[in-house]
């Protein structure tokens, strides 16, 4: 028989079509769950867009064939193409991140770190650039302005190290007041909100300073507290009600 090539493709965009239907089949509402006591960000996935195939274009896969045997041809389905990570756990942590994205796209409301502790193995090295990473997602939500660090990758394993300028308590600083005196705010017209010891000169500098599931030091220094797991709860605090973050969620789905 003639010599077979082997085939490239990307399993996730590829079959996106038949990923909604599975989960649709396995999963009986795969809306997100808000309820506190019975979280889950939910099965559905965003549309196939643009930007998403982009970010999910290092899902590839290569067919390799490796010949025949009783008259059937086998193959080898190689998992492992995508230069950048060479694991399977690729397409897990991508589809993880879908997921997430379209929860927030309906609840309106964070569903937690997106960008997790990276395994030495470099796990999702897409991720590796926080920065790149935390614009897509912006865009997608409608964030205004984002932050953050690029995570230093070598030979398609993340290196533990970040590249300068590392985003850090200065950074964090420097951002509050960079966006104070640019909207010409006052101090009191600011609220900064941090969980870990690299946020202290932030939350001083802030107006409202809220610490949100915080360790006892950031607690103590913080104007308030925050130990729920939704970030909305922050919203209240401001004075703005249930039915208007319901309202705001309703109109952000919409457009």
């Amino acid at each position: 028989m003639p010599h077979e090539k082997t085939r490239c493709g990307n399993l996730l965009i590829d079959f996106y079509d038949r990923l909604s239907a599975v989960i649709a089949h396995i999963v009986p509402d795969p809306s997100p769950v808000a309820d506190p006591v019975r979280f889950s960000p939910g099965f559905a996935l965003p549309d196939l867009d643009d930007g998403l195939r982009d970010y999910l274009a290092v899902a590839g896969a290569r067919w390799v064939p490796l010949g025949e045997y009783a008259g059937h041809p086998f193959t080898m389905l190689d998992l492992t193409a995508n230069p950048g990570t060479q694991t399977t756990k690729t397409y897990a942590s991508l589809l993880i991140v879908a997921r997430a994205v379209e929860h927030i796209r309906r609840t309106g409301r964070l569903a937690g770190p997106l960008f997790a502790t990276v395994d030495a193995d470099g796990e999702v090295q897409r991720l590796g650039d926080v920065r790149k990473t935390l614009a897509r997602v912006a865009e997608q939500i409608g964030f205004d302005e984002t932050r953050g660090n690029t995570l230093i990758v070598e030979r398609g394993k993340l290196a533990g190290t970040v590249a300068d300028p590392i985003f850090g308590r200065e950074g964090k600083l420097a951002t509050l007041i960079e966006l104070r005196d640019r909207l010409g705010l006052a101090e009191d017209e600011t609220m900064a909100i941090g969980d870990g010891a690299n946020d202290l000169d932030m939350l001083e500098a802030a107006g409202l300073a809220i610490a949100f599931n915080a360790k006892p030091l950031v607690r103590e220094a913080a104007d308030t507290a925050v130990n729920v797991p939704y970030l909305d709860t922050i919203l209240f605090l401001l004075g703005i009600s249930r039915d208007e973050v319901d309202a705001m969620a309703e109109e952000a789905a919409e457009t």
